[in-house]
Formats: structure tokens, sequence, C-alpha cells
């Protein structure tokens, strides 16, 4: 199972457990990324950011957001994954309706991108 599928498979549980373990989504990261390599963090940052498009609460979406900056840094590069900016261009749609838009800010920086970049499609 892919870290992305991973982590959405767990995090709902995760979320719920908050009020039990308030690390319960920190511990989540941290394992799903325990095992990472650079290839494998790289080759994930897309599908944690289309993700994180997908949720409808706040605290899920920064999750994501948080994760796919771990990956980003556990990747070791600033190369543009294939389809990074779309993936910016839905979450930042999504940021924008949970009022999040300063979780995505790490990855723009990382990838040297500004939000306006990054929600244009390539030419």
């Amino acid at each position: 199972m892919s870290i992305a599928a991973t982590f959405a498979s767990q995090l709902p549980e995760s979320i719920l457990r908050i009020s039990d373990d308030e690390w319960s989504v920190t511990t989540l990261r941290d394992r799903v990324v325990h095992e990472a390599t650079s290839q494998s963090a790289f080759e994930s940052i897309v599908e944690v950011v289309f993700l994180a498009s997908k949720q409808t609460d706040p605290y899920a979406f920064a999750s994501c957001c948080w994760l796919a900056n771990t990956l980003a840094t556990l990747s070791g590069t600033t190369e543009e994954p294939k389809g990074i900016r779309e993936a910016l261009a839905e979450a930042f749609a999504t940021s924008v309706l949970l009022e999040a838009s300063g979780e995505l800010s790490t990855l723009w920086r990382w990838y040297r991108l500004t939000p306006n970049h990054s929600i244009e499609r390539p030419a």
C-alpha cells in the first residue's frame, strides 16, 4: 500500500482519537514515512497533495499538507514531481474553502512556486 493510501485509510480514525491521544495524527504521519526512501517520498508527494484536496475538514487538510511537506523534505530534491502544479491547484481551491491556504505555503516555497504559478496550467 502506498504512503498516501495508508495515510488516507488511517487518517479519519487518527483524528477521532485526538481527544484521547493528542499526538495520534503526528504518530500516524511519522509511522507512514518511517521506512520511506527519498524515491518513495518523491513519488508520493503528488498523491498526498491530491488527497489534501479531497478533505472537508481543515485539520485533515492541514495534516495532508504536513505529510506532503515531510515527503518533500525526505525526497531531498526541489525537482517538481510530475503533476505537482495540478495537485497544488486543486489543493489551493480546497484550502480557500477551508480557510487554510497557508498550509500550502511551504510546498510552494519548496518548489519555488507562488500560489499564482501553481494554479495556472503549464503552457
